[in-house]
């Protein structure tokens, strides 16, 4: 589409202006405030009603020298445009309406109207406001005219998330199945994130590393308090100790018998023979309490073990429940969000409300009333376009409601496998709390136990004892038999710290096989958290490689234009999507004026290949670049020139 002349008639101060560029490049000299801007503004107006700043509610008429507007005048723009190898022409008039009440002796302004022409070169007709919209329509669409003729729109209109998705369609998306053709170790990315987004499959893997950290944490001071435990005992005082267990027994009975044979079977020989039984219970009593604090400690620390496995296979099963748990809030709030735009569309579609301009039945010029069948063909043509408003208005709402239906339809569907998900996650976590807290609680049992003390009748023996070596103390009058007393103290003293050497050596053990078991769990969690931070990379690989073939295609569409899609986060995990513009290796906000027009000249090059279609471009500002990209489309420049006090306008052969 080409501008071949532009018309201004009372415009913004423009009192009468044609801008005659025949089709090709023009410059347009004018010092500030001579009205270069206004041109195009009044292009812009006369395909949209608006300016070029994309504002409908602007000055368009003309003002005096106090800034009063002048009445009675009209405010046209006219233009032929080159179309598909046709001419046609179309106007837009902006007229004030008077009415001279009965009565009265002058009219007064009761509004403004606005009338449209459209058609052949010299035959334009006068149309109703809804087949002007249609005919502009027809040449080029609103959105796609304000992307290709202004060279800052794209990059200072339009928010990063709509140039990103713009930029996207112009390219094409990058598929996961071409990430993978073209590095297949990613394939594992994909059964990684099970149908999830990206972002949402690292989150759920770095939550995983902090758990696996956690967990390989506490083992640490576990194995800590193990080794507090362990006894420092020589091997060699060990097997010495077994083998005394096993002999000293037989002598100290072997003496008893020798005793006995030597001695008399007096009073202090009962006694004798009643200590040694008394003694022999007391031991007995004592390595019972022993081996029965030895039975418990291990059964503790079995069950421990047991329970810190149950609550490994029980976190695992927690955070995999977790994992999908957030993927369907994701996929929910996204629901949501559609919903909620499908509401406001509703709504402003819905508040759409047809406005009637008053039909005017009396003549501006002469104030004599219209013939009526000027009225009525009027009045037709306001009833066609009324009715053409509410048929489209009924289409699009109808088509909202089914929009909606479906993703409320879809949303239900998944709230309630959020519900189920919710119940089970929330019963897993119970259940790992008690699994963890019977781990804690074998844990501190065994950390609390001890050799119980003497029973009472433990105690009883041995105040008896000690009363009967008391009296056995006495003088004797067979030094040999006190003899056999000493030796057979000794031996059983000897016995006794025999005794508790092997407990010492046997609870050692019990720790050692703890230890082993602690250690082994700790190396399981360390290459769990290996294979995990492995996934990590592989999924910021995956992006990257994602980057990386998004940044080539885009290089092909705008070989001069460099685009940041990708950029690490404000927290350090990861990347976040962004949409940059830079020229050169300068950002676009560091750019000055001429870089940034040449930048969206390139963004335009590349738009109207793909769209298939190109319009006028208007480059404000023009003086600041010193040469323009090379383009297909048509330019305008408007060139601030100090010593053009009025519009002077040069074609470019």
């Amino acid at each position: 589409m080409k501008l071949v002349t532009l018309t201004l008639e009372n415009f913004k101060g423009i009192k009468a202006f044609t801008l005659d560029a025949n089709g090709q490049n023009a410059n347009v000299y004018g010092s500030n405030g001579c009205g270069k801007s206004t041109l195009f503004d009044a292009f812009t107006w006369l395909l949209f009603g608006k300016n070029s700043h994309d504002e409908k509610d602007f000055g368009i008429k003309t003002l005096d020298e106090q800034g009063t507007v002048i009445p009675r005048i009209d405010h046209k723009v006219t233009a032929v445009i080159e179309h598909d190898g046709r001419q046609v022409e179309l106007s837009r008039t902006y007229k004030e309406r008077w009415r001279k009440q009965r009565g009265a002796a002058e009219a007064v302004m009761v509004g403004n109207t606005t009338e449209y022409a459209y058609g052949p070169v010299g035959a334009a007709t006068p149309i109703s406001a809804g087949d002007y919209a249609k005919a502009i329509n027809g040449l080029i669409d609103e959105k796609i005219f304000k992307l290709i003729t202004d060279p800052l729109y794209f990059n200072e209109r339009l928010s990063w998330q709509e140039r990103r998705q713009l930029l996207m369609q112009l390219c094409g998306d990058v598929t996961d199945d071409e990430i993978v053709k073209a590095n297949a170790d990613l394939e594992e990315v994909l059964d990684l994130a099970a149908g999830r987004d990206m972002e949402t499959t690292k989150k759920g893997v770095r939550a995983a590393i902090r758990a696996t950290n956690k967990e390989k944490d506490e083992i640490g001071p576990r194995i800590d308090e193990c080794r507090k435990g362990l006894v420092d005992i020589n091997l060699a005082a060990v097997d010495d100790a077994r083998i005394d267990i096993k002999t000293i027994p037989e002598k100290i009975e072997a003496l008893r018998q020798e005793k006995i044979a030597k001695s008399s079977m007096d009073q202090k020989v009962k006694a004798q023979e009643e200590l040694a039984t008394i003694k022999a219970k007391i031991v007995a009593m004592k390595s019972a309490r022993e081996t029965a604090y030895q039975e418990r400690m291990r059964d503790l620390m079995n069950k421990e073990m047991e329970a810190q496995k149950s609550a490994s296979e029980q976190k695992e099963i927690c955070d995999g429940l977790r994992a999908q748990h957030a993927a369907f809030r994701n996929e929910i709030a996204r629901i949501n969000e559609g919903l909620e735009a499908l509401r406001n569309r509703f709504r402003e579609v819905f508040s759409r409300v047809y406005t009637k301009t008053p039909i005017d039945t009396i003549c501006p010029a002469c104030g004599q009333n219209l013939p009526p069948e000027s009225i009525e063909k009027a009045k037709a043509a306001m009833e066609e376009d009324e009715a053409d408003f509410k048929r489209q208005k009924a289409e699009l709402l109808k088509k909202i409601r089914e929009e909606g239906k479906a993703k409320k339809a879809d949303l239900e569907a998944k709230q309630k496998e959020l519900t189920d998900l919710e119940m089970k996650s929330k019963a897993a976590d119970e259940d790992l709390v008690i699994r963890r807290d019977f781990r804690d609680e074998f844990a501190t049992r065994a950390k609390l136990l001890k050799v119980a003390p003497p029973t009472e009748e433990e105690v009883r023996l041995i105040q008896q004892a000690m009363d009967l070596k008391a009296h056995m103390d006495q003088p004797q009058k067979d030094p040999t038999l006190a003899q056999y007393d000493q030796e057979i103290e000794t031996l059983t003293a000897k016995l006794d710290a025999a005794k508790t050497i092997i407990t010492a050596a046997d609870r050692n053990n019990q720790l050692n096989a703890r230890i082993s078991d602690l250690l082994k769990e700790e190396k399981a969690l360390s290459m769990h958290l290996i294979n995990l931070e492995r996934q990590l990379y592989l999924c910021e690989q995956f992006v990257r490689e994602k980057t990386d073939r998004l940044s080539a295609k885009l290089t092909e569409k705008i070989p001069n234009v460099n685009f940041i899609m990708f950029r690490p986060n404000v927290t350090n995990e990861g990347i976040e999507e962004c949409c940059e513009t830079s020229y050169h290796g300068v950002p676009y906000k560091d750019l000055n004026t001429g870089a940034r027009i040449n930048v969206g000249l390139e963004i335009i090059k590349a738009l109207t290949a793909q769209y298939d279609v190109t319009a006028s471009i208007f480059i404000d500002n023009a003086e600041s670049v010193v040469k323009i990209v090379d383009m297909p489309s048509q330019i305008i420049r408007l060139i601030v020139s100090e010593k053009d006090k009025n519009l002077r306008v040069e074609k470019e052969i």
